[in-house]
């Protein structure tokens, strides 16, 4: 059920040159697939990748969430709302965050952000 959706998550980071963005993409998609190891080989190589270059603190947050850490995942949201990352304006709906829509602390930061009343 998950390798159709894991190869064309690897096509699209092969297609965009390994760019954080699809690069926290497959790693969601690892999580959400159960692959733990290869989700924590993309946080690592992300991790590496900030030395180089910049990685949003937002795409961090994506693959912490298909890992089920979300107290992780909101500290890097956090971090991603203090840097004034333009990936905020996706948070409501951004399909990676369904898993903290219930969550209250979701709401106070969709607040934050200025896209809930």
């Amino acid at each position: 059920m998950f390798e159709q959706p894991l190869t064309e998550l690897k096509e699209g980071l092969r297609l965009t040159g390994d760019t954080p963005f699809a690069l926290a993409r497959l790693g969601h998609g690892y999580a959400t697939a159960g692959k733990r190891k290869e989700a924590r080989a993309v946080l690592a190589q992300l991790d590496s990748m900030s030395k180089q270059r910049y990685v949003s603190p937002y795409d961090m947050a994506i693959v912490h969430v298909g890992l089920h850490e979300n107290n992780q995942a909101f500290q890097w949201l956090q971090k991603a709302l203090e840097e004034r990352s333009v990936w905020m304006g996706y948070l409501k709906v951004e399909p990676q965050f369904d898993a903290l829509r219930s969550v209250p602390r979701f709401d106070e930061l969709l607040r934050s952000v200025g896209l809930r009343g």
